[in-house]
């Protein structure tokens, strides 16, 4: 089986329906994957669309920053799948991408299935298929979007790192572990999208001091030896994805 899956917070209609396209998107691509959705906030905004959709839902009560790897890692331990997909919830892989990557990931541990994707436009967004004329992004990290990934090897690493909150870092961590704990990994040559929708132009201090902590976590993950590595990867298998690591739980 293969299991997908996302964190949410946010009642803003386009992102909610951007979550709805990107559940419905998978179950029309892999019937019968499962597709799990945490919603990590103050108020259950998508426990109804998420089963609705056929998914998975569970919240957990936190309106602190938004912690995607904790998020992850709540929804992994909600999975049932020997394969798995991290996926943001705006996001669409091309559907023959998604086959190929499932192939090969029988044999690899980690498959990055795409080295192309396209910022696009609100306009764009309603269209199908997908232009590719639309804004190419540069720089892609390995773990950013979207990873299909063993469940051995997710727990072999010690899933995602919780520790970096709010926006940054998180996705470079991951890739970092991937690399450094010798997980083989394949890159293929898909394509990808990214539904548009507003962006938040506010910038708390709160936020920005977080992303600041994110760097350095980073720069001490890049440097740390081997053998400690090895150890926190270890030690992250034994709280991973706690949900009553920040907050209440709550599911459905």
């Amino acid at each position: 089986m293969l299991s997908v899956l996302m964190t949410h917070r946010g009642a803003d209609p386009y992102r909610l329906e951007n979550l709805r396209r990107t559940m419905r998107y998978w179950k029309k691509s892999v019937p019968n994957c499962e597709v799990i959705v945490v919603e990590q906030s103050g108020q259950m905004d998508v426990k109804t669309l998420v089963t609705e959709e056929g998914g998975k839902y569970f919240f957990v009560e936190y309106t602190g920053l938004f912690n995607r790897s904790w998020g992850m890692n709540i929804a992994f331990w909600q999975s049932n799948g020997e394969h798995i997909v991290c996926t943001d919830s705006d996001i669409i892989l091309e559907q023959p991408d998604i086959r190929e990557a499932l192939i090969y990931l029988a044999e690899w541990e980690v498959i990055n299935p795409y080295t192309k994707i396209f910022d696009l436009t609100q306009e764009e967004s309603q269209q199908s298929p997908f232009p590719k004329h639309s804004k190419e992004r540069t720089g892609l990290n390995m773990a950013g979007g979207i990873l299909f990934i063993q469940r051995q090897a997710y727990v072999k690493i010690g899933g995602w790192n919780e520790e970096f909150e709010g926006w940054g870092g998180e996705d470079n961590a991951f890739a970092i572990k991937i690399l450094r704990i010798f997980i083989s990994h394949l890159t293929l040559p898909g394509t990808a999208y990214h539904l548009w929708h507003p962006t938040s132009k506010a910038q708390t201090i709160e936020g920005y001091n977080a992303y600041i902590r994110n760097l350095q976590r980073l720069d001490d993950l890049q440097n740390m030896a081997q053998d400690l590595l090895i150890a926190q990867c270890v030690a992250q298998r034994t709280f991973m994805g706690d949900p009553f690591r920040y907050a209440q739980k709550h599911s459905n």
